[in-house]
């Protein structure tokens, strides 16, 4: 956590740490960490990397896929009642997948 508060610093002195979710400051860290890359679909993870210097790919070109639709088809697919869909992680977040780099 304390690398997270570090690379949010970092981005401070550039005005970017507004622009850079918690969540993907974590996933970054733990990436680092491990020695991992980050495959995501969100420009904060290539923010992060300017920083960490740490791979990461992009696993669609920016602006291909429709998070909220695939993540209602998901809720369908898996018959979960949709007026408890809004409590799944999945909804309205970004993914990103740690993987060996």
């Amino acid at each position: 956590m304390n690398r997270a508060f570090e690379v949010r610093g970092a981005l401070a002195v550039e005005g970017l740490h507004r622009k850079v979710k918690l969540s993907d400051l974590l996933v970054a860290a733990a990436a680092e960490r491990a020695r991992l890359a980050v495959l995501h679909y969100g420009r904060d993870f290539d923010r992060i990397a300017t920083i960490t210097g740490q791979p990461t790919e992009w696993v669609a070109p920016s602006v291909t896929v429709d998070w909220g639709r695939a993540a209602w088809r998901w809720v369908r697919h898996q018959g979960v009642d949709s007026r408890l869909a809004t409590n799944l992680p999945l909804l309205g977040r970004t993914p990103s997948i740690l993987c060996e780099s």
